[in-house]
């Protein structure tokens, strides 16, 4: 039976039998969270002192701190929505550590103080996912560490400048990084003539839109411009259609994305005429699935592999395609490189890029027939 429990400044002594059996009490951060932590000494009370002394010298610094999971809820969440909102991170980027967290990240990791992850275990625990999964799991944890920089003083940084991790060997074939010349995409066109994917193919080969760009674009949205006998279209690209889903989303990959695009003289009069044909038809979207909605990327890239093996055409990702139109726009076409960042929406570099430049989309359109060489 307990006979007299002393305080100390830091921790408990109880005496269980005088001058022979004590028990020491403290709070320890460990792994599984903060806890109280006892010990039993046998020896005098001078002894016993003398132990919780050595353990409090080892567990000085042992304040209360955060578990990762809420430094994750209390300061990544809340951040990332802020960042989403301000246009400075993409909500597919967003959305990717939220799934990274809820089903990796999460159970392995949430409950640990955000000071007791330790690199050694967390490079274990890296090389038993798959490579992809790897990558974002790393890329969470990097986030919220970030944040719990910011806050607290970590007496050790698992993610240092100093430390560097392992990844997983990725044991899938390397993505293809073909590339359809000027000819080539022509060849494809007159290949996809009347089909369902022909607008989308025009947008992102011949009009720098990416994957989903290419499939959120409206009938009454195609515009027609022409000068001395050479015609060009524009679209303005202000949504775009995700993996899955039914309808197109807002947000694009960054504020810079919502622009003008300007669909090259080759492939103009046909993008057009599509748009007359499918606003007379009274259909909304160019890319319309056949049943008045937009197909989103997962039915683009299914269809388009089906119809490049049933056609014999040569098969790219569908997202090479504005790869395709980079390369031809550079090294064909000869087009500006400024005129091209803006028109894939990347941001110009230097104050004037990323706040003063703002051209409409008709600066844009006689950029356009000037670089061409259209007077």
């Amino acid at each position: 039976m307990t006979k007299k429990q002393r305080r100390r400044v830091w921790g408990s002594v109880t005496e269980m039998r005088r001058g022979k059996k004590y028990v020491l009490r403290w709070m320890q951060n460990t792994p599984q969270g903060r806890r109280r932590k006892t010990k039993t000494v046998y020896g005098t009370y001078r002894e016993a002192c003398a132990e919780l002394d050595r353990i409090h010298v080892e567990h000085a610094d042992d304040a209360p701190v955060p578990t990762i999971a809420k430094a994750y809820e209390t300061w990544l969440v809340p951040k990332m929505a802020a960042q989403v909102e301000a246009g400075t991170l993409a909500p597919n980027t967003r959305d990717l550590v939220l799934r990274s967290w809820r089903n990796y990240v999460g159970p392995r990791w949430g409950a640990m103080p955000v000071d007791q992850l330790r690199a050694v275990e967390l490079q274990d625990w890296l090389l038993t996912l798959p490579a992809a999964t790897a990558d974002t799991a790393l890329l969470t944890l990097r986030k919220v560490y970030a944040c719990v920089s910011t806050f607290i003083r970590l007496p050790l940084d698992p993610f240092a400048a100093s430390v560097r991790y392992t990844m997983p060997t990725r044991k899938t074939r390397e993505r293809s990084k073909r590339v359809y010349t000027l000819d080539e995409a022509l060849g494809v066109l007159d290949a996809l003539r009347g089909n369902p994917l022909e607008p989308a193919f025009i947008l992102a080969c011949f009009g720098s839109c990416r994957s989903g760009e290419s499939l959120g674009v409206r009938t009454e949205e195609v515009l027609r411009w022409e000068r001395s006998g050479t015609v060009l279209a524009s679209a303005d690209i202000c949504r775009q259609m995700q993996q899955s889903g039914t309808e197109p989303v807002g947000a694009l990959k960054t504020a810079k994305s919502a622009r003008t695009v300007v669909i090259l003289p080759q492939a103009a009069d046909r993008l057009v005429e599509i748009a007359a044909s499918r606003a007379a038809e009274g259909r909304e979207w160019l890319s319309d699935r056949g049943d008045g909605l937009p197909m989103n990327r997962s039915i683009c890239n299914d269809r388009w592999r089906k119809l490049c093996a049933a056609r014999g055409i040569e098969h790219i990702p569908w997202s090479n395609l504005r790869n395709s139109w980079r390369t031809i726009a550079e090294v064909e076409l000869r087009l500006p490189w400024d005129l091209i960042e803006m028109l894939m929406g990347h941001a110009l570099p230097g104050v004037s890029g990323r706040h003063y430049i703002r051209p409409t989309a008709e600066q844009v359109i006689r950029a356009a027939f000037d670089a061409l060489g259209i007077s």
